[in-house]
């Protein structure tokens, strides 16, 4: 067992549903944590994975773990991936000016073959976190029954909140559910009995769902019963388009859509 009382640990991207949890159960543990935003009112540390100046370690603290959780879209794939990619890298070299050791939360939609761009571009930095020795943890579709973030979370809202949903019919890809409690503990529990033969942890629940069932399953737990409106995916997939491209707010995005896609 690794002792974790004066190790300092630095986590990304304070906002996402992944690292505000996390960093609320470590701190439960007393922990030493520190947190990065890319908002500069949020956190006392400013990270922008899209700033592509050196990262000074002056401007950091001192931390022995870097748990790296932060992303940002953007509606052009290249750019994505370059802000993601050449981000990632900025934060692991800082990392590896510390020594400190790198875990890396990526999902389960990470593949070379993915539809979204997200799958994609998350690959694409599994492959870079190898050349810094890297844990890597992929969780499945995470929710937190008490948040409204992710994609599980804005499902939970709009059906509490409507009589009837927009359903893209046609996909029948089965998810694995991730709980966020029982995520933050396995990412503890690697801290604390980190393998080093072991550099990549899938994580996510036994049962797998469509989205459809992942929507009945929220209507049970709600007590709660709606109508679906069956439209095609991809004519879901063209209007969330329409809408990014004329710059309106919708918390579901076009690529979210693709990554549920067979």
């Amino acid at each position: 067992m690794i002792k974790l009382d004066n190790k300092k640990i630095l986590i990304t991207g304070s906002n996402g549903l992944i690292s505000s949890n996390l960093i609320s159960y470590l701190n439960n543990k007393n922990l030493i944590t520190f947190h990065t935003s890319q908002k500069k009112n949020n956190s006392p540390i400013y990270f922008d994975l899209d700033n592509k100046t050196k990262l000074q370690k002056s401007n950091f603290p001192y931390f022995d773990i870097l748990i790296h959780c932060a992303y940002q879209r953007s509606k052009n794939f290249e750019k994505e991936k370059n802000i993601n990619f050449l981000g990632s890298k900025l934060i692991f070299d800082l990392a590896k000016q510390f020594n400190a050791k790198i875990i890396y939360i990526s999902s389960m939609s990470a593949s070379k073959k993915s539809k979204s761009n997200y799958g994609k571009i998350k690959y694409l930095i599994e492959k870079l976190s190898i050349n810094y020795n890297a844990i890597t943890v992929r969780p499945g579709l995470v929710f937190d029954k008490n948040s409204n973030k992710g994609i599980y979370g804005g499902l939970q809202k709009f059906i509490i909140t409507y009589p009837f949903l927009i359903f893209p019919k046609g996909l029948n890809k089965k998810q694995f559910l991730c709980n966020i409690e029982e995520l933050c503990d396995k990412i503890y529990q690697i801290l604390l009995y980190e393998n080093s033969k072991t550099k990549i942890y899938n994580f996510h629940s036994s049962e797998s769902l469509t989205l459809k069932e992942i929507c009945e399953k929220i209507m049970r737990e709600n007590n709660k019963k709606i109508i679906f409106i069956n439209i095609n995916y991809k004519i879901i997939y063209l209007f969330l388009k329409l809408l990014e491209l004329t710059k309106i707010n919708f918390r579901f995005k076009a690529d979210s859509l693709l990554s549920l896609i067979d």
